[in-house]
């Protein structure tokens, strides 16, 4: 399968970074990104705590950050594939074929708001009944995995 992953986080843990061929780095978890230095954030990562790469010009579930809102909430699954996001009760944006970043910066937003993603579910074709999950924006809790030595 010739098909470039890309990995990122939805509470935009993780930025993309480019590979030497142009492509899309795994980070593992527990890692700090690097681009052109280390990623500086300000403040808590606030998000809904997914894990996302893009697949087939959609951006599908890849694991649920543990303790996030996602994940407590219990509906979002891996293989889960978005196809839209709302902010709080506005119209869902279309996020096919769109950039994994700029859905990123869809999904985040302050703490305590509400995001909708509606998503096909991990086991259905791309005709399938779409899913609507609307969740609320919180702190997301990285675990840093100790350096080996």
């Amino acid at each position: 399968m010739n098909m470039a992953l890309r990995f990122v986080a939805l509470a935009l843990m993780f930025p993309l970074l480019a590979g030497a061929a142009g492509r899309a780095q795994e980070i593992p978890p527990g890692a700090v990104p690097w681009t052109n230095g280390p990623v500086q954030s300000t403040g808590p990562l606030i998000g809904v705590g997914a894990v996302l790469r893009t697949c087939a010009g959609y951006a599908e579930v890849v694991s649920l950050v543990p303790g996030g809102a996602a994940e407590a909430d219990g509906r979002l699954k891996t293989g889960d594939r978005m196809v839209a996001v709302a902010q709080d009760h506005a119209t869902p944006v279309n996020v096919i074929g769109m950039d994994l970043l700029q859905i990123v910066h869809l999904i985040r937003g302050p703490q305590g708001s509400r995001v909708t993603l509606t998503v096909i579910p991990a086991e259905g074709g791309p005709d399938a009944p779409r899913r609507e999950i609307a969740l609320v924006r919180a702190p997301v809790k990285l675990s840093v995995a100790p350096a080996a030595p």
